[in-house]
């Protein structure tokens, strides 16, 4: 059982409850309703979840519009070695391209479903063994579209992956 202590409660009962909906799925995965969002087909890219360029792009975003420094990930049934880890959570993540790359692609744990934000609650990821959607303020979400190129560069993206 994971070990509760006051910053996971105040993730389960705030953070999650504030930045996730009930009905992630096929329903909106985020609750801000003024949010978009991007989704990727988990499944075409292995471990890392979505295409590195847009990792790339998503944390140096972040980064700049931010400040933030750490992401945090927490999962409902996280394996590790396959069977579901006693691990303290929520992960904490540097926010940089390699670390976020190489924490999702680490192969000696999987998180089946997770979510991901940072202490901004401006930006969130929820991913599942399917899917991973980005979502976040307008603002920052089209500066990550930018970065990526142009709105017609994430949708050639988005239809490579479905």
């Amino acid at each position: 059982m994971i070990e509760a202590n006051p910053f996971n409660d105040y993730l389960v009962e705030n953070w999650r409850m504030r930045l996730f909906s009930d009905e992630i799925f096929p329903g909106f995965p985020f609750r801000p309703s003024r949010w978009t969002a991007m989704a990727f087909d988990r499944d075409s890219q292995g471990g890392i979840r979505i295409p590195e360029a847009v990792w790339t792009c998503l944390v140096n975003t972040l980064r700049n519009s931010t400040k933030e420094r750490f992401a945090f990930v927490a999962s409902s049934h996280p394996l590790r070695g396959g069977v579901v880890a006693e691990r303290q959570q929520p992960f904490v993540v540097a926010l940089d391209p390699s670390s976020v790359i190489a924490h999702f692609n680490d192969r000696t744990s999987y998180l089946p479903e997770f979510f991901m934000a940072g202490g901004s609650e401006t930006w969130a990821i929820w991913g599942d063994s399917d899917i991973t959607v980005i979502g976040g303020d307008p603002e920052i979400m089209s500066l990550v579209t930018w970065s990526i190129g142009s709105p017609e560069a994430l949708v050639e993206f988005i239809a490579r992956d479905f």
